[in-house]
């Protein structure tokens, strides 16, 4: 089945991944904003949350920042998928509810919130979704500074959580083969002798020419075009039809 989502948030796992081994272990989401009560976040008051932590010494678009937040990750529903980065993999999840306090302590956030099915690095074919296979647009995110916050790319991260071949891959895969069914159509029409005149207008001749200053090398001979035609298999019919013709041409 598909993976869609409502939301989507991008979550630090704790300053520098500090939360990032208990989390992913257990099967969890761990947040911090430790000075802001539990029973305030339950409430959802955005403005107290806010006034509390200009109180605290934020300053008010920070303090603005903290509140959302804190709201995001307490309001949220089970229907937002949460993301993260770790391990040189994209992590995703989806999360109950439901927001524990855990108070401060050492190895843990302040408050958490657990995961549906646990933490995957995988989409849903099973294929790791490794950070540097992923498009420079969705891994940004992870530069963010704070802690939670949307995720632009959403249409593209689900794509990749399903398993889906991008757009613009599969038209050119298509305007690809098209182009080798051309060509092999093309070359399987050429008489050898224009064969030879298209080696020579792309750069590749049968004649073994003297370097010079403006030839520093000799060009390989047409069989070598041959045998590059014949390692890609939409063109091995072709190519060895041309085979014989060259060798021939060169006999004495």
């Amino acid at each position: 089945m598909p993976i869609t989502a409502t939301t989507v948030r991008y979550i630090k796992l704790g300053r520098g991944g500090r939360w990032e081994k208990i989390s992913l272990e257990r099967g969890e989401l761990h947040f911090g904003h430790g000075k802001v009560p539990h029973e305030l976040a339950l409430a959802g008051d955005r403005e107290k949350i806010k006034k509390l932590r200009i109180e605290q010494g934020r300053d008010p678009q920070a303090a603005a920042e903290d509140a959302r937040e804190v709201l995001d990750f307490y309001r949220l529903g089970a229907d937002c998928l949460w993301i993260t980065f770790a391990q040189d993999h994209l992590w995703w999840t989806f999360a109950e509810p439901e927001v524990t306090w855990l108070g401060i302590g050492d190895g843990h956030g302040e408050r958490m919130r657990r995961s549906i099915g646990g933490w995957r690095n995988k989409d849903i074919e099973g294929v790791p979704l490794r950070i540097d296979s992923l498009a420079t647009k969705l891994t940004k995110v992870a530069s963010y500074r704070r802690t939670i916050c949307a995720v632009e790319a959403e249409e593209y991260l689900l794509r990749r959580i399903n398993g889906i071949v991008e757009p613009l891959v599969v038209k050119s895969n298509h305007v690809r083969d098209a182009f080798l069914e051309v060509t092999t159509e093309a070359i399987a029409s050429l008489h050898w002798a224009d064969f030879e005149t298209m080696a020579d207008v792309i750069g590749i001749t049968t004649t073994m020419r003297p370097a010079t200053a403006s030839r520093p090398a000799p060009f390989p001979p047409a069989a070598s075009i041959v045998q590059r035609l014949q390692r890609r298999p939409q063109l091995a019919q072709a190519a060895g039809g041309l085979s014989d013709k060259s060798a021939s041409r060169n006999e004495p």
